[in-house]
């Protein structure tokens, strides 16, 4: 009984804890998205830009 309650605790702070680190790999995803996006939109504008520049 006891071994089977530990046991059961450790499952649920096993699936809490994988929920929380899904969660966070997913936030972390969506803002490396938006940073990255802003970051290629930066480097778009900034050939074109330069490109523009040389002409």
């Amino acid at each position: 009984m006891r071994t089977s309650t530990r046991s059961r605790l450790a499952s649920i702070v096993a699936g809490v804890g994988f929920l929380g680190s899904f969660a966070f790999a997913v936030t972390f995803a969506r803002k490396a998205d938006s940073a990255f996006s802003a970051c290629s939109i930066f480097q778009e504008s900034s050939a074109a830009f330069a490109s523009s520049d040389r002409s």
